[in-house]
C-alpha cells in the first residue's frame, strides 16, 4: 500500500509536552514533502493556538481545527469550512460549568475568551516571548459578544473523578458532541463535527482524492480520524482505546514518535 496522505494531531503526538516539534519530526515533514505526499494537522486547537507554528515551524498546510468545528488553509489564510454551536447551547454549558465551577473557555477563531484560569494565564504568559504576529487574542469571558459564532466550548477540571461526572452529565444536556482531547478537558462541538468528519467533508471537496491516509494520534478526539485513515498509528503515550484499533504503537510524542511511525511507512 502507498500512502499518498499523512494526517496528524498536535498535542500529546506532534508536539512533545513542552509544545515543541523535535527535529526528527521536522526531519520526516520533509521527507514527505520531498516525495509530494501532503502532511495536513487535525487538532482541538482553536487558529489562535496554531498561529506560533505556521508562523515558526513553517506549517503552511492545512488545518483541521476545534476537532472539526474549522478546515483552515494557511496557505491561502481562508477558512475553507466552519461549523458553530447554537447560542442557547453556548450560555447553557457556561452557566453549567460557572455553577459548578469549572474553567471555561470559549474558541472562536478571533479569539479565545476564558474566566480568570490557569489556561489564560499561560497563553498571557507565552504571549510575552512570541512575535506580534503569533500571539494569541485571549480575552476575558466577560468581554465575550453574545452572539458571535462559537466552533467549540472547553471545559477544565483537574479531578478526575469530578471530570467524569461533569462529562457525562453534559453529554445528557443536549444534540451536541462531547469529546477528551486531553485527560482534564471537555471540549463540546456542533452536533456531528468531529475531526473525521471533517476530513471526510475536504477529502469530498477535493480534487485530487487520497486512496491511501496515515494517520496519527493521542486522544479520544483522534478516534473519528483513524477510523477513516487506511492505516490508523497510535503514539505510546495514547489512550487505550486508540491503541486498540491500531495498525501500529509508535513511540511517544517526547521521542519523536509521528517520525518513528511516518518512517515505519517511509525509508528515511
Amino acid at each position: 500500500m502507498t500512502i499518498d496522505l499523512v494526517i496528524s494531531d498536535m498535542d500529546g503526538t506532534l508536539l512533545t509536552d513542552d509544545h515543541t516539534i523535535t527535529d526528527e519530526n521536522l526531519e520526516a515533514i520533509a521527507l514527505l514533502k520531498t516525495k509530494s505526499i501532503p502532511f495536513i494537522i487535525a487538532t482541538g486547537r482553536p487558529y489562535q493556538l496554531v498561529k506560533a507554528y505556521i508562523n515558526n515551524y513553517g506549517l503552511n498546510t492545512l488545518f483541521i481545527l476545534n476537532n472539526g468545528a474549522e478546515i483552515y488553509d494557511a496557505k491561502t489564510d481562508k477558512v475553507l469550512y466552519e461549523a458553530t454551536l447554537k447560542d442557547t447551547v453556548v450560555e447553557k454549558i457556561l452557566t453549567y460549568a460557572k455553577d459548578n465551577k469549572l474553567d471555561r473557555l470559549i474558541y472562536t477563531h478571533d479569539a479565545i475568551y476564558s474566566n480568570d484560569s490557569a489556561r489564560k494565564r499561560q497563553f498571557e504568559q507565552w504571549n510575552q516571548v512570541l512575535d506580534e504576529k503569533s500571539k494569541i487574542i485571549v480575552k476575558d469571558i466577560a468581554a465575550y459578544p453574545k452572539g458571535t459564532p462559537v466552533n467549540k466550548l472547553m471545559l477544565v477540571e483537574e479531578d478526575p473523578v469530578a471530570y467524569q461526572t461533569f462529562k457525562e452529565t453534559i453529554k445528557t444536556m443536549g444534540d451536541f458532541e462531547v469529546v477528551s482531547s486531553k485527560s482534564t478537558f471537555i471540549d463540546i462541538n456542533p452536533k456531528n463535527v468531529t475531526k473525521g468528519n471533517a476530513l471526510k467533508k475536504w477529502l469530498k471537496q477535493s480534487n485530487d482524492v487520497p486512496k491511501n491516509m496515515l494517520a496519527l494520534g493521542d486522544q479520544e478526539n483522534d478516534l473519528s480520524l483513524l477510523r477513516v485513515a487506511h492505516k490508523k498509528v497510535a503514539m505510546k503515550n495514547a489512550v487505550q482505546p486508540l491503541k486498540d484499533i491500531a495498525d501500529f504503537i509508535t513511540d511517544s510524542n517526547n521521542n519523536s514518535g509521528v517520525a518513528k511511525g511516518i518512517y515505519h511507512y517511509f525509508k528515511k
